[in-house]
């Protein structure tokens, strides 16, 4: 585990953040910022936080890596290295409560087999040096199973799945593996006092939170995991117009050859090994696990193929059984031809479907954007951003200072129908020096024939900064960011 460590973090790099990384980083700079000058007043400070640096995602995002992020920035200073540092590290846990799973469910060598087949895997790999939550979950999720079988400690059990729910509010759905287990294996009657005893554990140490999350900022808790109204399946099948699948999630995985060619045929493999005839209670609850996962991301909107991770554990703990009765120059074949594919399918990339997008991201530099404009910005300015993942671009900003450069972020309930007059108006009012817009922003397009006419003192090809002269830079606007979601105006004072 040492050396994977080692072989993590060597290809650990600084690029910038990708996708929901820069929402993990902002709201990881938040807490970095509060613990720098703590306050009693958190609404307030939420407000001033939000007014410079709009992107914050309190009310979607659970606050336990951010936090432990956090801490990391004090001592090292913000920075993508650091946040990805942190999930390397979770990563190395996660594999040792792989290990403790497989072997407290069978044996010491399924253990072994199960952490090392894990580590190996492309999506875990890549996931463990990306700034996500995924990999925290996996920690936690098999930590909790693991405890669930082996001392049946209610307290110590609510504890784990707690500190779960605070890292991503979708580990409730332990209970529901739980759930099909104990009725699939006859066990729930055994196992009933148990698991109301965690759950009442769990719902004391998670309530604070949510009343906490409702009366101090503001945010409504509305689920949003649940109920989020775009979708990734409209990505996927975006050139296909296939309408008729556009409710199932899991089709989306004929999309992505890697999954069809790796993570299924383990785990039919494995099943054919195992024997579906010969199921003891060890087999049923990894089956549980895979089974119940698979349909509840199925069922649920707003899920991408990113989440077949969590089932990586129970197929690589089932695939690791299944190994031992496989002979050994069998055995030794099947794993060589399992690590090739593995090195392929990871220089293939494939994560990331919008490679184009990503490898953008890696040119432009949010560093050498957010220090060109800190070193040209005139006293008195503002920073206009119009860009669908601008909490990345903002990340740049916000690492580097202390609530000294004014970010106003565009926001589509705002901006959407804005006319070029009132855009003026706008960019006038809030002394807007430099505005930095991308080619696929509806924004940028509704505006681009005024955008043109300003200078273009950046490109980077889909992305631009444009700078504006035409401003009074004798007082300083009163800045204020609006938030479409909790429909609210955040200002700095």
């Amino acid at each position: 585990m040492i050396f994977y460590f080692f072989v993590l973090v060597f290809f650990l790099n600084t690029r910038d953040f990708f996708l929901d990384e820069g929402a993990h980083g902002m709201d990881s700079l938040f807490f970095y910022k509060f613990l720098q000058n703590p306050t009693i007043h958190i609404k307030d400070f939420v407000f001033r936080f939000y007014s410079y640096y709009p992107a914050l995602f309190l009310n979607e995002y659970p606050p336990l890596i951010h936090v432990i992020a956090s801490i990391f920035y004090l001592i090292f200073g913000p920075s993508e290295f650091i946040s990805r540092l942190v999930i390397s590290l979770i990563s190395i846990a996660a594999l040792f409560a792989v290990y403790l799973f497989g072997k407290k469910m069978f044996d010491e060598e399924t253990g072994i087999e199960a952490s090392l087949l894990i580590s190996v895997i492309p999506y875990y790999f890549t996931f463990s040096q990306l700034f996500m939550m995924e990999i925290p979950m996996v920690f936690l999720f098999t930590l909790s199973t693991y405890l669930f079988f082996k001392n049946k400690n209610p307290f110590l059990l609510g504890l784990v799945l707690a500190l779960n729910f605070y890292t991503k509010f979708l580990s409730v759905i332990f209970f529901g593996v739980i759930g099909l287990y104990t009725i699939w294996s006859k066990t729930l009657s055994k196992n009933f006092f148990y698991l109301l005893k965690t759950g009442l554990i769990f719902v004391i140490l998670t309530a604070p939170f949510l009343v906490f999350l409702y009366t101090q900022t503001g945010m409504v808790f509305s689920l949003n995991q649940i109920k989020g109204e775009e979708n990734f399946v409209d990505v996927i099948f975006w050139e296909a117009k296939m309408d008729f699948l556009k409710n199932t999630k899991l089709i989306q995985l004929l999309y992505f050859p890697y999954h069809l060619l790796y993570y299924i045929p383990i785990f039919i493999l494995t099943l054919c090994f195992l024997g579906l005839s010969s199921m003891n209670d060890q087999k049923k609850f990894l089956v549980s696990w895979i089974v119940f996962f698979l349909l509840t991301f199925t069922i649920l909107p707003n899920k991408t193929p990113k989440y077949i991770i969590y089932v990586f554990p129970p197929i690589a703990i089932l695939a690791a059984h299944g190994f031992q009765k496989i002979k050994f120059k069998q055995k030794k074949l099947f794993v060589i031809g399992f690590i090739l594919l593995s090195l392929m399918l990871l220089i293939l990339n494939p994560l990331n479907p919008d490679a184009d997008i990503k490898q953008g991201y890696e040119r432009i530099g949010s560093k050498q954007l957010s220090e060109y404009i800190e070193s040209s910005i005139s006293d008195n300015a503002t920073v206009f951003v119009m860009n669908k993942e601008s909490y990345n671009i903002i990340f740049g900003f916000a690492k580097n200072n202390d609530f000294e450069n004014k970010v106003i972020r565009s926001v589509n309930c705002k901006f959407e129908n804005i006319s070029e007059s009132e855009f003026r108006s706008f960019i006038r009012r809030n002394n807007v020096q430099f505005i930095i817009g991308s080619e696929n922003d509806p924004i940028y397009i509704k505006l681009s024939s005024f955008l043109n006419r300003l200078q273009i003192v950046k490109d980077y090809g889909y992305l631009k900064v444009f700078r504006n002269d035409n401003i009074d830079l004798r007082k300083m606007p009163k800045v204020c960011n609006y938030n479409c979601f909790v429909n609210l105006e955040f200002c700095e004072d």
